[in-house]
């Protein structure tokens, strides 16, 4: 992971509330993920399997919806939370090439980010879907 030492987190802060659910069950990459949003202003939901996280999101109670695509399956839980209509946002995480990275796109992603996340990209993708809140 990135050095965030020097970060303001202050300053990168979302305006508004949002809330996201976080999809990944590597304990220490989730954890980071998720000390990103919370540093950032958005409250974060863990959980770990595919079902959870349909079951949760048929509220359409989240804003954001974080997977990480290097799960195996990943790509199924984006497919099906569009299958859902689900308006939360989804971003994935990943460190696959390219070629994989657009098929996630076309799954219906709405941001893909390389990991490992730096905290400035994150807050760049937030502060825009924090514009549309």
């Amino acid at each position: 992971m990135a050095n965030n030492d020097n970060v303001d987190f202050e300053e990168l802060k979302v305006a508004n509330p949002l809330t996201a659910l976080n999809v990944n069950y590597y304990g220490a990459e989730s954890m980071v993920h998720c000390l990103f949003l919370r540093k950032l202003g958005v409250q974060v939901r863990e959980v770990e399997s595919g079902l959870a996280t349909l079951t949760l999101c048929e509220s359409g109670a989240f804003d954001i919806v974080c997977v990480n695509m290097d799960l195996q399956y990943g790509l199924q839980i984006v497919t099906s939370l569009r299958e859902m209509r689900t308006r939360s946002k989804l971003i994935g995480f990943t460190c696959q090439e390219r070629e994989k990275i657009q098929g996630f796109m076309l799954a219906g992603l709405d941001y893909c980010m390389e990991k490992p996340v730096r905290v400035e990209s994150l807050a760049a993708v937030l502060r825009e879907i924090d514009e549309d809140y």
